[in-house]
């Protein structure tokens, strides 16, 4: 089996916050104590005041009907550059089962350029970067430049499917 470098530490770090934290909730036994939601609320009242709260049961990869709890939750809230978090994840889904690698290059593009977002929309035409170089400038500078360059290698349908994971 082909040695394949681990992701760097901070992508493993924001991966296991932003897609594995829920889980948390579940793991360890099932018969302890119910949740306070009334602190819980209080503390994100103080702490996340402009932000919202869902918790629901999920069976066979749905949502229950009734949720479980809910702090703000009808709430619209946009999810910004979060989604990259799950480009991330299609990246990393891709080394692991050996269809891409941290040092593979790619070309700079005109068509997924984002101007004037980061770095890399100023890079020279055809200039190859390493996946590596693109997710951390995605992440790291938030460069939209980068974002659609991994997108497009990854392929966009790759990257949805990440999402509805």
């Amino acid at each position: 089996m082909p040695h394949r470098r681990l992701p760097p530490p901070v992508f493993r770090s924001l991966l296991i916050v932003a897609l594995l934290l829920p889980l948390w909730s579940m793991a360890g036994d099932h018969a302890q104590a119910a949740p306070d939601w009334g602190r819980l609320d209080r503390a994100l009242k103080r702490e996340a005041a402009n932000g919202h709260l869902l918790v629901t049961e999920v069976t066979d990869g749905a949502c229950a009907d009734q949720p479980v709890h809910g702090w703000q939750a009808d709430r619209r809230l946009a999810i910004a550059s979060t989604f990259k978090f799950y480009v991330l994840a299609e990246l990393i889904h891709q080394i692991e089962r050996g269809q891409a690698t941290w040092r593979e290059r790619y070309p700079i593009q005109d068509e997924y350029r984002s101007m004037p977002s980061g770095d890399l929309a100023y890079a020279p035409t055809g200039t190859r970067v390493t996946l590596e170089v693109l997710a951390t400038a995605m992440i790291g500078e938030s460069d939209n430049t980068a974002t659609d360059h991994l997108i497009a290698r990854l392929g966009r349908t790759n990257v949805e499917a990440a999402f509805a994971r």
